[in-house]
Protein backbone atom coordinates (compact mmCIF):
# COMPACT_ATOMS: atom_id res chain seq x y z
CA UNK A 1 0.00 0.00 0.00
CA UNK A 2 2.93 2.25 0.89
CA UNK A 3 4.88 1.30 -2.11
CA UNK A 4 1.94 2.11 -4.09
CA UNK A 5 1.43 5.43 -2.89
CA UNK A 6 5.07 6.58 -3.19
CA UNK A 7 5.07 5.82 -6.53
CA UNK A 8 1.44 7.22 -7.32
CA UNK A 9 2.89 10.42 -6.18
CA UNK A 10 6.04 10.71 -8.02
CA UNK A 11 3.76 9.77 -11.25
CA UNK A 12 1.41 12.51 -10.82
CA UNK A 13 3.68 15.39 -9.29
CA UNK A 14 2.85 16.71 -12.70
CA UNK A 15 -0.68 17.01 -12.55
CA UNK A 16 -2.27 19.90 -11.41
CA UNK A 17 -5.20 19.81 -9.24
CA UNK A 18 -4.30 15.90 -8.22
CA UNK A 19 -2.05 15.10 -5.15
CA UNK A 20 -1.07 12.03 -2.88
CA UNK A 21 -1.09 13.10 0.51
CA UNK A 22 1.82 13.16 2.37
CA UNK A 23 3.34 9.78 4.33
CA UNK A 24 5.57 7.30 5.58
CA UNK A 25 5.56 3.24 5.99
CA UNK A 26 6.21 1.18 8.94
CA UNK A 27 7.44 -1.87 7.77
CA UNK A 28 6.87 -5.38 8.87
CA UNK A 29 10.58 -5.38 9.92
CA UNK A 30 9.79 -3.41 13.13
CA UNK A 31 7.13 -5.39 14.53
CA UNK A 32 9.22 -7.83 14.79
CA UNK A 33 12.31 -5.89 15.95
CA UNK A 34 10.10 -4.66 18.70
CA UNK A 35 9.12 -8.37 19.69
CA UNK A 36 12.40 -9.71 19.75
CA UNK A 37 14.12 -6.79 22.32
CA UNK A 38 14.55 -8.04 26.16
CA UNK A 39 12.07 -5.78 28.38
CA UNK A 40 13.74 -4.83 31.60
CA UNK A 41 11.85 -7.87 33.28
CA UNK A 42 14.00 -10.03 30.97
CA UNK A 43 11.11 -11.48 29.06
CA UNK A 44 11.22 -11.86 25.27
CA UNK A 45 8.64 -12.81 23.13
CA UNK A 46 10.39 -14.69 20.25
CA UNK A 47 8.93 -17.92 20.66
CA UNK A 48 5.32 -16.61 20.40
CA UNK A 49 6.00 -15.58 17.29
CA UNK A 50 7.33 -19.06 15.96
CA UNK A 51 4.22 -20.37 17.66
CA UNK A 52 1.87 -18.09 15.59
CA UNK A 53 3.35 -18.62 12.23
CA UNK A 54 3.60 -22.36 13.06
CA UNK A 55 -0.14 -22.67 13.94
CA UNK A 56 -1.13 -20.60 10.82
CA UNK A 57 0.98 -22.87 8.63
CA UNK A 58 -0.36 -26.31 10.64
CA UNK A 59 -4.09 -24.90 10.12
CA UNK A 60 -4.13 -25.17 14.43
CA UNK A 61 -6.72 -22.31 15.37
CA UNK A 62 -6.93 -22.86 18.89
CA UNK A 63 -2.99 -22.56 19.28
CA UNK A 64 -2.51 -19.27 16.63
CA UNK A 65 -5.17 -17.86 19.10
CA UNK A 66 -3.11 -18.40 22.18
CA UNK A 67 -0.34 -17.37 20.24
CA UNK A 68 -1.31 -14.37 19.44
CA UNK A 69 -2.94 -13.24 22.99
CA UNK A 70 0.41 -13.54 24.14
CA UNK A 71 1.59 -11.10 21.08
CA UNK A 72 -0.98 -8.67 21.60
CA UNK A 73 -0.23 -8.06 25.55
CA UNK A 74 3.36 -7.87 24.84
CA UNK A 75 3.00 -5.03 22.02
CA UNK A 76 0.69 -3.59 25.20
CA UNK A 77 3.66 -4.14 27.55
CA UNK A 78 3.37 -0.77 29.83
CA UNK A 79 7.33 -1.55 30.91
CA UNK A 80 8.58 -0.57 27.08
CA UNK A 81 12.20 -1.09 26.64
CA UNK A 82 14.55 1.26 25.32
CA UNK A 83 14.58 0.15 21.79
CA UNK A 84 10.92 0.76 21.91
CA UNK A 85 10.97 4.37 23.29
CA UNK A 86 13.89 5.07 20.93
CA UNK A 87 11.62 3.93 17.90
CA UNK A 88 8.65 6.22 19.07
CA UNK A 89 10.96 9.08 19.15
CA UNK A 90 12.38 8.39 15.95
CA UNK A 91 8.86 7.99 14.41
CA UNK A 92 8.06 11.40 16.12
CA UNK A 93 10.33 13.22 14.91
CA UNK A 94 10.27 11.48 11.03
CA UNK A 95 6.65 12.67 11.02
CA UNK A 96 7.71 16.19 11.69
CA UNK A 97 9.99 16.52 8.61
CA UNK A 98 7.03 16.24 6.19
CA UNK A 99 4.23 18.11 7.96
CA UNK A 100 3.24 20.92 9.21
CA UNK A 101 2.23 21.47 13.38
CA UNK A 102 -1.36 20.72 13.99
CA UNK A 103 -1.93 18.63 11.32
CA UNK A 104 -3.54 15.19 11.68
CA UNK A 105 -2.71 11.78 10.17
CA UNK A 106 -4.75 8.44 9.47
CA UNK A 107 -2.57 5.44 10.84
CA UNK A 108 -3.77 2.63 8.33
CA UNK A 109 -2.67 -1.03 8.53
CA UNK A 110 -1.43 -3.10 5.38
CA UNK A 111 -1.08 -6.81 5.21
CA UNK A 112 2.25 -7.11 2.98
CA UNK A 113 0.41 -8.46 -0.15
CA UNK A 114 -3.08 -7.74 0.61
CA UNK A 115 -3.51 -5.69 -2.65
CA UNK A 116 -2.49 -8.41 -5.39
CA UNK A 117 -4.83 -9.60 -7.74
CA UNK A 118 -6.00 -13.00 -6.08
CA UNK A 119 -6.74 -12.47 -2.50
CA UNK A 120 -9.41 -10.78 -0.29
CA UNK A 121 -7.32 -9.93 3.43
CA UNK A 122 -8.11 -5.81 2.32
CA UNK A 123 -9.62 -3.92 4.75
CA UNK A 124 -9.21 -6.78 7.68
CA UNK A 125 -6.67 -4.35 9.74
CA UNK A 126 -7.67 -1.43 11.27
CA UNK A 127 -7.60 2.00 10.47
CA UNK A 128 -7.30 4.74 12.53
CA UNK A 129 -8.49 8.45 10.94
CA UNK A 130 -7.75 11.69 12.34
CA UNK A 131 -4.76 10.95 14.29
CA UNK A 132 -2.71 13.62 16.27
CA UNK A 133 0.86 13.28 16.00
CA UNK A 134 1.51 12.33 19.91
CA UNK A 135 -1.15 9.50 19.34
CA UNK A 136 0.30 7.64 16.41
CA UNK A 137 2.45 5.31 18.05
CA UNK A 138 -0.48 4.37 20.11
CA UNK A 139 -2.67 3.81 17.05
CA UNK A 140 0.36 2.08 15.45
CA UNK A 141 0.09 -0.52 18.05
CA UNK A 142 -3.61 -1.05 17.62
CA UNK A 143 -3.40 -1.63 14.29
CA UNK A 144 -0.66 -4.27 15.15
CA UNK A 145 -2.88 -6.01 16.95
CA UNK A 146 -5.50 -5.99 14.76
CA UNK A 147 -3.41 -8.56 12.40
CA UNK A 148 -3.77 -10.78 15.60
CA UNK A 149 -7.92 -11.12 16.21
CA UNK A 150 -9.43 -13.99 15.32
CA UNK A 151 -11.26 -12.87 12.44
CA UNK A 152 -7.81 -12.91 10.60
CA UNK A 153 -6.61 -15.77 12.23
CA UNK A 154 -9.72 -17.35 10.77
CA UNK A 155 -8.72 -15.76 7.27
CA UNK A 156 -5.23 -16.75 7.25
CA UNK A 157 -5.68 -20.99 8.37
CA UNK A 158 -8.68 -20.81 5.81
CA UNK A 159 -6.64 -18.74 2.81
CA UNK A 160 -2.94 -20.65 4.11
CA UNK A 161 -1.70 -17.05 4.20
CA UNK A 162 0.47 -15.82 6.72
CA UNK A 163 -0.08 -12.36 6.70
CA UNK A 164 2.06 -10.10 8.34
CA UNK A 165 1.44 -6.07 9.35
CA UNK A 166 2.67 -3.24 8.14
CA UNK A 167 1.40 0.04 8.73
CA UNK A 168 1.41 3.44 6.99
CA UNK A 169 1.10 6.85 8.63
CA UNK A 170 -0.07 9.67 6.19
CA UNK A 171 -1.35 12.99 6.22
CA UNK A 172 -4.71 13.39 7.06
CA UNK A 173 -7.27 15.69 4.70
CA UNK A 174 -10.44 16.24 5.79
CA UNK A 175 -12.45 15.83 2.17
CA UNK A 176 -15.76 17.13 1.04
CA UNK A 177 -16.36 14.07 -1.15
CA UNK A 178 -14.49 10.52 -1.26
CA UNK A 179 -15.10 7.36 -3.24
CA UNK A 180 -13.66 4.93 -5.24
CA UNK A 181 -13.02 4.10 -8.67
CA UNK A 182 -13.18 0.43 -10.56
CA UNK A 183 -11.25 1.17 -13.73
CA UNK A 184 -13.58 -1.15 -15.40
CA UNK A 185 -16.01 -3.66 -15.09
CA UNK A 186 -16.84 -6.74 -17.36
CA UNK A 187 -18.65 -4.45 -20.33
CA UNK A 188 -15.49 -2.38 -20.85
CA UNK A 189 -17.13 1.17 -18.80
CA UNK A 190 -15.99 2.70 -15.56
CA UNK A 191 -17.52 2.53 -12.15
CA UNK A 192 -17.07 5.47 -9.63
CA UNK A 193 -19.03 5.40 -6.37
CA UNK A 194 -18.73 8.47 -3.89
CA UNK A 195 -20.11 10.23 -0.93
CA UNK A 196 -20.08 13.07 1.14
CA UNK A 197 -17.35 13.12 4.04
CA UNK A 198 -14.79 10.59 4.15
CA UNK A 199 -14.68 7.70 2.27
CA UNK A 200 -15.19 5.31 5.79
CA UNK A 201 -18.28 5.91 5.50
CA UNK A 202 -18.15 4.13 2.05
CA UNK A 203 -15.81 1.74 3.08
CA UNK A 204 -17.67 0.63 6.11
CA UNK A 205 -20.59 0.41 4.01
CA UNK A 206 -22.48 3.05 6.47
CA UNK A 207 -23.70 4.92 3.67
CA UNK A 208 -25.21 4.28 0.36
CA UNK A 209 -23.40 5.62 -2.36
CA UNK A 210 -23.54 7.65 -5.53
CA UNK A 211 -23.24 5.46 -8.59
CA UNK A 212 -21.61 6.48 -11.90
CA UNK A 213 -21.15 4.42 -15.04
CA UNK A 214 -18.88 6.37 -17.40
CA UNK A 215 -17.40 5.51 -21.03
CA UNK A 216 -13.42 5.32 -20.37
CA UNK A 217 -12.62 6.61 -24.08
CA UNK A 218 -14.01 10.36 -23.48
CA UNK A 219 -15.38 10.43 -19.88
CA UNK A 220 -18.45 11.41 -20.51
CA UNK A 221 -21.36 9.63 -18.30
CA UNK A 222 -23.37 6.74 -19.07
CA UNK A 223 -25.48 6.56 -16.39
CA UNK A 224 -25.46 8.51 -13.12
CA UNK A 225 -27.93 7.31 -9.98
CA UNK A 226 -28.18 9.59 -7.60
CA UNK A 227 -28.51 7.90 -3.79
CA UNK A 228 -30.29 9.67 -0.84
CA UNK A 229 -27.38 11.32 0.98
CA UNK A 230 -28.69 11.86 3.96
CA UNK A 231 -25.18 11.78 6.41
CA UNK A 232 -21.59 11.76 6.02
CA UNK A 233 -18.50 10.89 8.36
CA UNK A 234 -16.76 14.07 9.05
CA UNK A 235 -13.54 14.58 11.12
CA UNK A 236 -13.89 16.17 15.03
CA UNK A 237 -11.33 17.11 17.50
CA UNK A 238 -10.85 13.55 18.65
CA UNK A 239 -11.32 11.27 15.56
CA UNK A 240 -14.46 11.01 13.14
CA UNK A 241 -18.26 11.35 13.81
CA UNK A 242 -21.62 10.93 11.77
CA UNK A 243 -23.38 14.09 10.68
CA UNK A 244 -26.76 14.52 8.99
CA UNK A 245 -26.01 16.51 5.64
CA UNK A 246 -27.55 19.91 5.08
CA UNK A 247 -27.25 20.44 1.67
CA UNK A 248 -27.44 18.21 -1.45
CA UNK A 249 -29.21 15.60 -0.13
CA UNK A 250 -30.68 14.29 -3.08
CA UNK A 251 -27.96 15.92 -5.66
CA UNK A 252 -25.37 15.06 -7.63
CA UNK A 253 -22.27 14.53 -5.48
CA UNK A 254 -19.97 14.92 -8.85
CA UNK A 255 -20.47 16.97 -11.77
CA UNK A 256 -19.63 15.63 -15.48
CA UNK A 257 -16.39 18.09 -15.12
CA UNK A 258 -15.28 16.48 -12.42
CA UNK A 259 -16.43 13.09 -13.54
CA UNK A 260 -14.02 13.44 -17.09
CA UNK A 261 -10.56 14.57 -15.08
CA UNK A 262 -11.36 12.13 -12.24
CA UNK A 263 -11.56 9.75 -15.40
CA UNK A 264 -8.43 10.85 -16.93
CA UNK A 265 -6.38 10.43 -13.80
CA UNK A 266 -8.03 7.12 -13.41
CA UNK A 267 -6.62 6.13 -17.12
CA UNK A 268 -3.02 7.32 -16.09
CA UNK A 269 -2.83 5.53 -13.22
CA UNK A 270 -4.41 2.05 -14.75
CA UNK A 271 -1.99 2.56 -17.67
CA UNK A 272 1.13 2.65 -15.48
CA UNK A 273 -0.20 -0.88 -13.64
CA UNK A 274 -0.83 -2.53 -16.52
CA UNK A 275 -4.12 -4.16 -15.16
CA UNK A 276 -7.65 -2.88 -13.96
CA UNK A 277 -7.53 -0.74 -11.01
CA UNK A 278 -9.46 -0.04 -7.81
CA UNK A 279 -8.84 3.64 -6.88
CA UNK A 280 -10.01 5.22 -3.21
CA UNK A 281 -9.97 9.41 -3.63
CA UNK A 282 -11.05 12.26 -1.90
CA UNK A 283 -12.21 15.73 -3.20
CA UNK A 284 -11.17 19.14 -1.32
CA UNK A 285 -11.83 22.50 -2.65
CA UNK A 286 -11.45 21.47 -6.42
CA UNK A 287 -8.40 19.42 -6.02
CA UNK A 288 -8.30 15.70 -6.49
CA UNK A 289 -6.43 13.42 -4.02
CA UNK A 290 -5.36 9.73 -4.95
CA UNK A 291 -5.96 7.87 -1.39
CA UNK A 292 -4.65 4.13 -2.75
CA UNK A 293 -4.50 1.91 -5.48
CA UNK A 294 -4.66 -1.66 -6.14
CA UNK A 295 -5.76 -4.58 -8.50
CA UNK A 296 -9.19 -4.93 -9.10
CA UNK A 297 -9.68 -8.90 -7.43
CA UNK A 298 -12.58 -9.75 -8.82
CA UNK A 299 -11.88 -9.55 -12.67
CA UNK A 300 -10.62 -12.47 -13.48
CA UNK A 301 -11.79 -15.02 -11.47
CA UNK A 302 -9.23 -17.77 -13.93
CA UNK A 303 -6.26 -16.20 -12.19
CA UNK A 304 -5.87 -18.83 -9.44
CA UNK A 305 -6.34 -21.70 -11.99
CA UNK A 306 -3.36 -20.38 -14.19
CA UNK A 307 -1.12 -19.77 -11.47
CA UNK A 308 -1.96 -23.46 -10.69
CA UNK A 309 -1.33 -24.48 -14.50
CA UNK A 310 1.59 -22.21 -14.82
CA UNK A 311 3.35 -24.14 -11.92
CA UNK A 312 1.77 -27.62 -13.26
CA UNK A 313 3.79 -26.19 -16.55
CA UNK A 314 7.00 -25.69 -14.19
CA UNK A 315 7.54 -28.74 -13.75
CA UNK A 316 8.30 -29.88 -17.32
CA UNK A 317 11.22 -27.94 -17.74
CA UNK A 318 10.36 -24.90 -20.10
CA UNK A 319 12.69 -22.14 -20.27
CA UNK A 320 11.80 -18.60 -21.09
CA UNK A 321 14.27 -15.95 -22.85
CA UNK A 322 14.41 -12.56 -22.07
CA UNK A 323 15.55 -10.08 -23.93
CA UNK A 324 15.65 -5.66 -23.48
CA UNK A 325 16.85 -3.66 -26.01
CA UNK A 326 17.04 0.34 -26.26
CA UNK A 327 15.47 1.62 -29.06
CA UNK A 328 13.19 4.66 -30.59
CA UNK A 329 9.73 4.34 -29.05
CA UNK A 330 6.17 4.99 -30.77
CA UNK A 331 4.14 6.99 -28.79
CA UNK A 332 1.22 4.95 -30.00
CA UNK A 333 2.88 1.98 -27.94
CA UNK A 334 1.07 0.38 -24.99
CA UNK A 335 3.42 0.34 -21.86
CA UNK A 336 3.98 -3.06 -20.48
CA UNK A 337 5.16 -1.78 -17.09
CA UNK A 338 7.11 1.33 -15.38
CA UNK A 339 9.76 0.63 -13.57
CA UNK A 340 11.45 2.99 -11.41
CA UNK A 341 14.94 4.68 -12.80
CA UNK A 342 17.59 3.28 -9.88
CA UNK A 343 19.38 6.64 -10.40
CA UNK A 344 16.45 9.26 -9.96
CA UNK A 345 13.82 8.17 -8.02
CA UNK A 346 11.13 10.77 -9.08
CA UNK A 347 11.65 9.07 -12.65
CA UNK A 348 9.51 6.34 -14.28
CA UNK A 349 10.81 4.11 -16.96
CA UNK A 350 8.63 2.66 -19.42
CA UNK A 351 9.30 -0.92 -20.38
CA UNK A 352 7.11 -1.86 -23.51
CA UNK A 353 7.03 -5.57 -24.28
CA UNK A 354 7.96 -5.71 -28.46
CA UNK A 355 7.30 -9.44 -29.44
CA UNK A 356 6.91 -12.84 -27.99
CA UNK A 357 7.77 -15.90 -29.80
CA UNK A 358 8.12 -19.46 -28.62
CA UNK A 359 10.58 -19.28 -25.22
CA UNK A 360 12.06 -15.90 -26.04
CA UNK A 361 10.20 -12.41 -25.36
CA UNK A 362 12.07 -8.85 -26.58
CA UNK A 363 11.22 -5.69 -24.48
CA UNK A 364 12.25 -2.43 -25.57
CA UNK A 365 13.48 1.13 -23.49
CA UNK A 366 13.67 4.50 -24.77
CA UNK A 367 17.51 4.97 -26.24
CA UNK A 368 18.33 7.15 -23.54
CA UNK A 369 18.13 4.38 -20.87
CA UNK A 370 20.55 2.54 -23.30
CA UNK A 371 23.64 2.54 -20.42
CA UNK A 372 20.76 0.87 -17.89
CA UNK A 373 20.15 -1.90 -20.70
CA UNK A 374 23.75 -2.98 -21.04
CA UNK A 375 24.91 -2.62 -17.29
CA UNK A 376 21.21 -5.69 -16.49
CA UNK A 377 19.62 -2.74 -14.16
CA UNK A 378 16.71 -2.51 -16.34
CA UNK A 379 16.60 -6.35 -16.58
CA UNK A 380 17.10 -6.99 -13.08
CA UNK A 381 14.43 -4.45 -11.84
CA UNK A 382 11.85 -5.79 -14.73
CA UNK A 383 12.88 -9.67 -13.13
CA UNK A 384 11.97 -8.60 -10.03
CA UNK A 385 9.18 -6.99 -11.05
CA UNK A 386 7.33 -10.07 -12.62
CA UNK A 387 8.51 -12.21 -10.39
CA UNK A 388 6.77 -10.41 -7.19
CA UNK A 389 3.93 -9.33 -8.60
CA UNK A 390 1.14 -11.98 -10.02
CA UNK A 391 -0.82 -9.45 -12.24
CA UNK A 392 2.55 -8.53 -14.28
CA UNK A 393 3.34 -12.10 -14.52
CA UNK A 394 0.32 -12.83 -16.12
CA UNK A 395 0.28 -9.81 -18.22
CA UNK A 396 4.09 -11.27 -19.12
CA UNK A 397 2.66 -14.86 -20.90
CA UNK A 398 -0.14 -16.85 -18.52
CA UNK A 399 1.45 -20.00 -20.74
CA UNK A 400 4.91 -19.63 -19.61
CA UNK A 401 5.89 -21.55 -16.00
CA UNK A 402 5.39 -19.76 -13.05
CA UNK A 403 8.50 -18.13 -12.02
CA UNK A 404 10.39 -18.55 -8.59
CA UNK A 405 10.31 -16.05 -6.38
CA UNK A 406 13.88 -14.76 -5.08
CA UNK A 407 13.02 -15.24 -1.37
CA UNK A 408 11.81 -19.00 -1.47
CA UNK A 409 15.94 -19.47 -2.75
CA UNK A 410 14.87 -20.01 -6.04
CA UNK A 411 14.70 -17.13 -8.91
CA UNK A 412 12.59 -17.49 -11.99
CA UNK A 413 15.13 -15.77 -14.27
CA UNK A 414 18.43 -15.20 -13.71
CA UNK A 415 20.72 -12.92 -15.82
CA UNK A 416 24.10 -14.18 -17.94
CA UNK A 417 26.61 -11.89 -16.62
CA UNK A 418 29.09 -12.19 -19.70
CA UNK A 419 26.76 -10.49 -21.68
CA UNK A 420 27.20 -7.12 -22.78
CA UNK A 421 24.66 -5.07 -25.10
CA UNK A 422 21.74 -7.29 -25.26
CA UNK A 423 21.38 -8.99 -21.63
CA UNK A 424 19.60 -12.29 -21.77
CA UNK A 425 18.00 -13.70 -18.86
CA UNK A 426 17.34 -17.65 -18.75
CA UNK A 427 15.21 -19.50 -16.11
CA UNK A 428 17.69 -21.35 -13.55
CA UNK A 429 16.00 -23.19 -10.56
CA UNK A 430 17.54 -24.07 -7.12
CA UNK A 431 20.30 -21.25 -7.65
CA UNK A 432 21.97 -20.52 -4.25
CA UNK A 433 20.08 -17.39 -2.63
CA UNK A 434 22.92 -15.51 -1.50
CA UNK A 435 24.35 -15.55 -5.27
CA UNK A 436 21.34 -14.33 -6.66
CA UNK A 437 21.18 -11.41 -4.10
CA UNK A 438 24.81 -10.32 -4.49
CA UNK A 439 24.00 -10.59 -8.07
CA UNK A 440 20.64 -8.14 -7.43
CA UNK A 441 22.22 -6.07 -5.15
CA UNK A 442 25.32 -5.50 -7.35
CA UNK A 443 23.36 -4.68 -10.60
Amino acid sequence: KTAELAKMSRFLKNEKGVYVPKGMGVSIDVLDLLLNVVDRNGNRNTNALKDFEKAIKDKDYDSAVAAAEKISSFIDEKDISFTRSEFESFLKNKISEFTVPGVKYSVRSSGVGEDGSSNAFAGMGETKLNISSENVYENIKECWKSFFSERCISYMIKSGQLVKPAVLIQEMVNVEKAGVVFSRDKYGSETIEVVYGLGEGLVSGALTPDTINVDINNGEIIEYSVADKQFKIVATKNGIAKEAVKQGVKARALNAETVKRLTEIIRLLEKDSGYPIDVEFGIKEGNIYILQRRAITTFDTSLQKNVKNKKNNAKSGLKQMITVISSDVSKEQDVFVNIGNPGNKDEAISIYLKTVEGGRSVFIVDEKYSYLVKNGQILSLLVERINTDPVIMKKFNSNLPIFNRVDKGEIGILPVSDLIGDAVFEKSVNINIESVRNILSAA
